[in-house]
Formats: structure tokens, C-alpha cells, sequence
């Protein structure tokens, strides 16, 4: 019996990316170690991850790198199977495979061993330092390598030239799937074709650069430094526009380099073999590659930022040019892509350069001479037999012969053969035809051969700069990505975000709606931990709360990913996970709003500390009255203990009364104007403390209903306002005035303290506070 649960023998395909998992032995901490093998891009990336009982983060990775298979231990399969898997076909798509491999096989020493074996002599030191103590990373490393040697038929040797990653999940943002779905951030949840937060974002021009981009939304950075080096990269291409348009315009002729990359390394490999027609045609595309990344490595020659200089120095690294010189020496430079089969055929008879070997050289000599007789035979008969004979070809039939101005089939001499009579001319060969398409089949047969062995030695050269290769197509993408931002920043006028700690913006706008809507009204956000770290805000029904929300949530991500942000002024600290649960009133579900949202809020509650950024958007809306109030005043109130950046918006004006009181928590609400109808006017301005206006649900619902039921309405909204509890509103003043003091103190304190202080930030703080 095979050791392997599942028997998928064959080919292996480029487009695979496989997931191994390994939890290990059972402990209160969930460990899991998890290993990618991406065959398209020729990695192999490990990751650690300490995560919950519900795996929330290891569901997370696997969208991230969308395995099309995923391999566990084979008690993990069942059945019954455990939790992890469990729960990860639960949240996973269907169409993911789940494949059993003996426990035997994963073992944390022989993947160590593989390590040292296989890994890239510049990334070894690395990556036994990381790795040493990462015993199931390296378990499912282990047994991820057996899976694939024994079931596609490989030897270790095929991962020889894969690149080995050690992906922290640290350094990044944790973003969970609800959130993703909640802030739409790669599918517009009310138009199937809408516009997604990385439709709008993704000016790159390659497949490389999409995906980086992709990644870089789900996963943004969390070191400081990192995202300081990209934004000054972005800023540079910003301030400097002939750059900018001299980079788009050499990276706009990329392909894919990640595939085509992948398609050398695994050229060498006899289960995956390269198709000789496609040879060429791949080479090509490299030289295309390389010479493009040497162009943009000139054009970066005055870079000033590190990043850029990176950049330029891989793209010009003494392997790429290596490349260049390797494909130079051996192909013609005037050999292009084919498409055709005829096209083809003559491309690899002369791609390679004449000199390179004598056998060819001889070979192409007979294949030109003999074409020339084909159509010196054709000048002769048609002189000899007073004839418009013209000499033709095509890959099945070789040369033949198409007579246009005959009378009578049957008066032609015996001379002319097989023919074929058509609308307007006649098809015939001769028998000294047939036999120079003879001779010229034995002499193509013999250029292909010898063409293809050259072509072998050529890739065989170039497969060994395969690391150098695939620094170069990182890189690229990298500055297809800085490009996109700095595009982005240029068309929307953005400004570039300082990062400390503390959430400060002036005239920001949503990036998306501001392109939708005319006189956009923009708003001003700050939100400081002592002080004003959690933000309850009311305002009526379409108000743009949410808008506000998602604006919040999608600038901390543009940030945190080295983009430039739509505000004169913007400062960001840097959270370290992103928890958003906001409205979308068409999205379709099964279970109740209520049910839905608290299984949201249990996922929020879980796993998150100071350094998170919560968004709720209508708090306990889906509940009773009283049932609503309470479970969201003990939601607030835990989150308030917490010491997360939170923004909550709600229409329990008693719960921001009430939240209020609290070191930390300030009110604010959308502003809206009444019109002379009794109807509403909205500002879309966040204003502070509560809003003013009164019975606003029912002045919105006034142009849905008769008049009847709104007058009803509002008597009873009536009575229930004369039984409340009146509020003292000089102790409501008082309250702003000592909490705005106290602003005033705590930001005062961060300029005091900062190395980076702006004017436009000081002027900021003269408007809020002084004038």
C-alpha cells in the first residue's frame, strides 16, 4: 500500500502550488508550521504561526498563497480526521485538495538537511538561523519534498534551484478573511463587477507587480523602517516624473517573468520536459527580460534612496548580464517571437548564430540550397513549357508547384504529377520536386536536431543563474508596485504619511468614493491613545458613517503598504491587526443579522491587543432594543480596556453618553442640517460630541411613508423622549472642555518629543486648538 493516502501520479504542472501543514504534538499553544512549494515562481516559503484555537491565522496564510493542494499527516485526513483540518475545509475553497502523507515523513532534521542541501549559498546562514528552532516549519518541509518527489517521479535535485523564504508572520498585518470581505478589498460585495479596493488601487503593469500588490493588501508591513524605505521610494519616483514615465514605459513590455522563469527551471526536469517548438521562443523572452532590467538598472543609475539603489544594483548584477552576453553569444539578434508553424520552423533553423557550430552551418547551406533549386526548377519549366509555374511551400507538404494559366488538365506533360486542380490554378509536383522535399526533410530533420542540442547547452547555461533570475523578476515587481503607487499619488494628489504613534489626519478622503462623487467633503481624524483611542460616533442613517469607517480602515492599510494616502497631512502609527465588521445592507445571508454579527464580534474580541485597530459599524442593530444596548455597551466597554484604536458607530445615543464618561473615549457625529420640508440635508462632516438633530430615522423615512404613519411616528417618539432622563448640558460642555484640554496635552507632548515635526502638523494644531 502506497504511503501516500491520495495517488495523483504525473505531470507535474506549472501552475501548482502546494501547502504542507504540520501542528505537531498537542500543547495550550497551537503551533502550526506551514510550508508553500509555489512551482510557478520557483519558491519554497516556511512560516511559524502561533496561532487560536480556530486557526484564524493559518486560514488566513493559506488564501494569502492559494494552494491548489494541501498535505497533512494522515491521521490528520481521517477519518475522523482533527481540528485543524477540520476546520480547514471548512474555510477553505472546495476545490482545494486534501492528500495524506505518512506521519514518518515529517521530520524536522531532514528538512534541516534539505536546507543545507538545496538552499542558495547567500540565503543558507539566514535561513538556518531562522529556521533552527522551527521544528514544524521543517517538519512539513520534510514531508511537503517526499510528497512531490514520490509522486511526480522527482529527484531532490529538481529543487536545486528553488529559492528558499522565511516568512515572518510578524512583520506583517493580520488581516482576517471577514475583515477582507467586510472592507472589500479584492471583490465589491454589492456589483459582482464593481470596484474592489485592489481594482482601484492596481495601476501595475504586470503579472508579477498585480501580485505583490495582492499580497502587499492582505499582508501589510508592521516594521517601521521598512515602510519608511518604501515610502521614500515612492516619494522619489513622485518628485521625479521623467523617471516615473521612463520606468512605466520599460516595464509595460514585461511578461510574466515568474512563469517564464519557472518554465527554465523546470526545462531540465524529463517529467516536465520543455516543448522544443517553444524553446526559442522562451529564450527570447528572457533576453526581452534582461534587457529590460538592465535598461531600468541605467535609468535608476542617480537613485538616492536605498531601496531604488537595491533595485538597480539587482537589475544590473553581474549574472544578468551574463544572461544577456549568454543568449547574445548563442542567438541571433534579430531572431524574434514565432507564432506560426512555418514561422517556428525557420526560427529555430536560424536562431542560433552562424560560427557557433560547423555541422549546422553546413546544414543550413544544404536547406538554402535547397530551396533555391525548388525555385530554380520552377523558373525552368515554366520557360520550358511556356507556363506562370510558381514555386510554393507548407510545413506538411513541402515544396510543390501552383501553374495558373493552363487550358486543358489533360494537355499538360506527363512531367507534372499529384495534381489537384483548384478554382483559379493548378497544384503538381514533379518527381526532382518530391525528391528535393525528401532531401530537404533530411536536412531540416538534421538543423532541428543539431539547432535543439544548442539550445540545450544554451538553457543548461542560463539555468544556472536561476537565483540571479529570480532576484531580478522580485525586484522588477517590487518596482512595478513603486510605480503603481507613485502613479496613484501623482493622478490623486496624495501626500506621503509619517508614521509614529499616533493616528492623525488632515482633509483626508475615502480613495475611492472621492472619485465618485462631485464636492467630496473631506474630514479631519485623530484619534491618540490616552486620550481619544476608542471613537463612538452617531449620526443619522446615511450620513456617511461607513464611509468613514472604510476610510479609516483602507488609509492605515495604504500606509502600512508604502503608499502615499488622499490627505493634505497624515500620520499613522502602525497597527499590527486590522478587525472591521461594517454594514453592507444587500449582502445575502442565511442566518439572522444578529447571529451573523455576534459571530463577527467573537472573531474581533478574540485576538487583538493595543496595537490593533478595531471598525464596527452599527453596533447590536440586529437585536431588541434592550437586548442591543446591553451586549454592545459590554462590548464597548471591553474594548475600551483593551487600549486598541477603535471607531464604533451606533445609534444608541445613551451608549456614547455612557462611554463618554471613560478615560480615552470621545463622541463624535456625522453633521446633518434640517431643510425647510422637516427634511435632512447631509454634511458628511464629523463633528464632535453627539448629534443634535432629533427623530432623524423618521424625517429619512418620511418620503418612503404616507403621512399618517409618519405623524403616528412621531408622537410616539414623542412620549418616549418626555420619559427620559434629561441630561445636565453644562456638565455635557464641561466634559469637551476638559477632554479637548487634555487633547491639547497629550499632542503637545508628542511634538515635544518628535524628531519629525511638520508645519503642516503645527498648523493643524493651531486650528483645532487656537483659532
Amino acid at each position: 500500500m502506497s504511503r501516500f493516502t491520495t495517488s495523483t501520479a504525473g505531470s507535474l504542472s506549472s501552475n501548482k502550488v502546494f501547502c504542507s501543514i504540520y501542528e505537531g504534538k498537542s500543547s495550550v499553544d497551537v503551533n502550526v508550521g506551514l510550508c508553500f512549494f509555489n512551482i510557478a515562481t520557483g519558491e519554497i516559503t516556511l512560516s511559524t504561526i502561533l496561532d487560536s484555537q480556530t486557526y484564524v491565522r493559518t486560514i488566513h496564510k493559506i488564501h494569502v498563497f492559494e494552494p491548489s493542494d494541501i498535505l497533512a499527516p494522515e491521521h490528520y485526513i481521517g477519518p475522523p480526521g482533527n481540528k485543524l483540518t477540520v476546520i480547514l475545509k471548512s474555510n477553505v475553497s472546495q476545490e482545494i485538495r486534501f492528500h495524506g502523507v505518512d506521519k514518518r515523513f515529517f521530520n524536522s532534521n531532514e528538512g534541516l538537511e534539505n536546507i543545507q542541501k538545496l538552499a542558495f549559498e547567500k540565503d543558507l546562514n539566514y535561513l538556518k538561523q531562522e529556521l533552527g528552532d522551527k521544528q514544524n516549519a521543517l517538519c512539513a518541509l520534510a514531508a511537503g519534498m517526499k510528497f512531490i518527489i514520490k509522486i511526480y517521479r522527482m529527484q531532490q535535485v529538481f529543487f536545486k534551484k528553488f529559492r528558499f523564504k522565511y516568512e515572518v508572520p510578524e512583520s506583517t498585518m493580520f488581516i482576517d478573511t471577514r475583515t477582507i470581505k467586510s472592507l472589500q478589498l479584492t471583490e465589491n460585495l454589492v456589483e459582482k463587477n464593481g470596484l474592489s479596493f485592489m481594482k482601484f488601487l492596481n495601476s501595475t503593469l504586470t503579472k508579477m507587480g498585480e501580485r505583490v500588490l495582492r499580497n502587499n493588501i492582505f499582508q501589510p508591513l508592521t516594521d517601521k523602517d521598512s515602510i519608511i524605505m518604501r515610502l521614500k521610494a515612492v516619494k522619489e519616483l513622485v518628485d521625479n516624473q521623467s523617471l516615473l514615465d521612463e520606468l512605466r514605459v520599460s516595464i509595460k513590455g514585461l511578461q510574466d517573468l515568474d512563469k517564464i522563469f519557472a518554465i527554465l527551471l523546470l526545462s531540465n526536469n524529463s517529467e516536465v520536459p520543455e516543448k522544443s517548438v517553444n524553446k526559442v521562443n522562451h529564450i527570447i523572452l528572457v533576453k526581452q527580460a534582461v534587457n529590460v532590467a538592465i535598461d531600468i538598472g541605467n535609468y535608476l543609475e542617480g537613485a538616492r534612496c536605498t531601496l531604488l539603489q537595491q533595485i538597480r544594483d539587482i537589475c544590473k548584477d553581474d549574472g544578468v548580464i551574463a544572461v544577456k552576453n549568454l543568449i547574445d553569444e548563442y542567438i541571433n539578434e534579430d531572431c524574434n517571437w514565432a507564432s506560426g508553424t512555418l514561422d517556428i520552423q525557420n526560427q529555430r533553423i536560424y536562431a542560433v548564430k552562424s560560427g557557433k557550430n560547423g555541422y549546422l552551418d553546413m546544414s543550413r547551406k544544404a536547406y538554402n540550397f535547397v530551396g533555391e533549386e525548388a525555385v530554380t526548377t520552377a523558373g525552368n519549366l515554366s520557360e520550358q513549357y511556356d507556363l506562370f509555374i510558381e514555386a510554393c511551400y507548407n510545413n506538411q507538404r513541402g515544396y510543390y508547384l501552383k501553374v495558373k494559366n493552363y487550358e486543358d488538365i489533360n494537355q499538360l506533360p506527363d512531367i507534372f504529377i499529384n495534381r489537384k486542380e483548384k478554382k483559379n490554378f493548378l497544384e503538381c509536383t514533379t518527381l526532382d520536386l518530391i525528391k528535393w522535399n525528401a532531401r530537404m526533410d533530411d536536412t531540416v530533420s538534421d538543423i532541428l536536431r543539431t539547432s535543439d542540442k544548442m539550445l540545450e547547452e544554451l538553457l543548461d547555461e542560463i539555468t544556472n543563474y536561476i537565483p540571479v533570475l529570480f532576484m531580478m523578476g522580485e525586484a522588477l515587481a517590487v518596482l512595478d508596485l513603486f510605480q503603481c503607487f507613485a502613479l496613484n499619488a501623482t493622478k490623486g494628489k496624495y501626500s506621503c504619511p509619517e508614521i509614529s504613534d499616533m493616528l492623525t489626519l488632515k482633509a483626508s478622503r475615502h480613495p475611492i468614493v472621492e472619485t465618485m462623487t462631485e464636492n467630496y467633503v473631506s474630514n479631519d481624524i485623530c484619534a491618540v491613545k490616552d486620550t481619544s483611542r476608542v471613537q463612538v460616533i452617531t449620526g443619522t442613517n446615511m450620513s456617511g458613517k461607513s464611509v468613514y469607517l472604510r476610510q479609516v480602515a483602507l488609509l492605515s492599510i495604504m500606509a502600512q503598504i508604502g503608499s502615499f494616502v488622499p490627505a493634505e497631512y497624515a500620520n499613522f502609527p502602525i497597527f499590527n491587526s486590522l478587525k472591521a465588521r461594517i454594514c453592507v445592507d444587500n449582502f445575502a445571508s442565511t442566518t439572522s443579522s444578529f447571529a451573523t454579527e455576534m459571530n463577527e464580534m467573537v472573531c474581533i474580541l478574540e485576538d487583538f491587543d493595543e496595537n490593533s485597530l478595531v471598525i464596527i459599524d452599527e453596533l447590536g442593530r440586529g437585536s431588541s432594543l434592550n437586548d442591543g444596548f446591553a451586549i454592545s455597551l459590554a462590548i464597548c466597554e471591553h474594548l475600551v480596556t483593551t487600549n486598541a484604536t477603535v471607531f464604533i458607530t451606533t445609534h444608541f445615543h445613551e451608549l456614547s453618553k455612557i462611554l463618554g464618561t471613560k478615560p480615552g473615549v470621545i463622541q463624535n457625529h456625522m453633521s446633518c442640517s434640517s431643510t425647510q420640508n422637516d427634511g435632512l440635508k447631509m454634511n458628511y462632516r464629523m463633528l464632535g460630541g453627539l448629534t443634535d438633530v432629533k427623530r432623524y430615522g423618521i424625517r429619512v423615512a418620511q418620503k418612503y411613508f404616507e403621512n399618517s404613519i409618519i405623524e403616528k411616528a412621531k408622537e410616539i417618539s414623542e412620549n418616549l423622549e418626555n420619559n427620559a432622563i434629561e441630561s445636565n448640558p453644562e456638565e455635557e460642555e464641561q466634559m469637551v472642555r476638559n477632554r479637548k484640554l487634555l487633547n491639547l496635552v497629550k499632542i503637545l507632548e508628542y511634538v515635544a518629543n518628535s524628531n519629525e515635526i511638520s508645519k503642516e502638523l503645527l498648523l493643524g494644531i493651531q486650528e483645532e486648538f487656537l483659532n
